[in-house]
């Protein structure tokens, strides 16, 4: 019986993987990493120094960390307060579902942009448990964040649904036991969803998928 639902923030809650793939494109070839769309899509739900060293290693090319870290974060910044919508018909879901079901935050992004997001969007109040950057020490697809984070909310992780966009997502809600609900769409249809248990484009889905667990 599911008891708790661990939810991923970018793709997942709010629209903003389109902005940051057109961002990355921009930034990473003025530092001599020639990076595309495509290649950037590859690497959804990374935690961004996790990125830059495979794309070091991909691209043979060393960059200054802590410059390209920063234009990154600027833009994050600057999209997450004026552009990012949320997903659609999230917050509808978000409503039935705490009614029921025990919610949780499991996202690679740091704590101070992502509950500033989710206060401007008016999601924050659903979300009094999370996980963020500062509180795991290996990123997805480590198991780590959403093993804490159904410890956060007092249930087994395999009572748990973990919904992601990414297949790092997908590998570490599965490494944790959890059963995976991958959202498929136009960013993220180049992933390969073999890990998540099932694959939804509607939101609105997954309501039923947990009363069938």
């Amino acid at each position: 019986m599911i008891k708790g639902v661990v939810f991923d923030l970018d793709g997942v809650l709010i629209e903003s993987e389109p902005y940051f793939i057109k961002a990355e494109v921009e930034i990473f070839p003025r530092h001599g990493i020639p990076l595309t769309k495509v290649v950037a899509a590859e690497y959804l739900g990374l935690k961004l120094d996790d990125y830059i060293n495979i794309l070091e290693q991909r691209f043979h090319k060393s960059v200054n960390h802590a410059q390209v870290s920063a234009e990154l974060h600027k833009e994050i910044e600057r999209v997450y307060e004026y552009d990012v919508p949320l997903v659609e018909h999230i917050s509808g879901v978000l409503d039935e579902l705490q009614m029921t079901y025990k919610l949780a935050l499991a996202t690679s992004r740091e704590r101070h942009l992502a509950e500033r997001v989710m206060k401007r969007l008016g999601i924050a109040k659903y979300f009094k448990h999370g996980l963020y950057r500062e509180d795991v020490t290996k990123g997805k697809p480590d198991p780590e964040i959403y093993l804490k984070a159904a410890a956060l909310i007092g249930v087994e992780p395999t009572a748990c649904v973990a919904i992601e966009d990414a297949k790092m997502g997908f590998e570490s809600g599965k490494a944790a036991g959890m059963f995976v609900v991958g959202r498929k769409a136009a960013h993220n249809s180049i992933q390969d969803f073999s890990s998540a248990n099932v694959t939804i484009e509607d939101m609105r889905e997954i309501p039923r998928i947990l009363q069938a667990r």
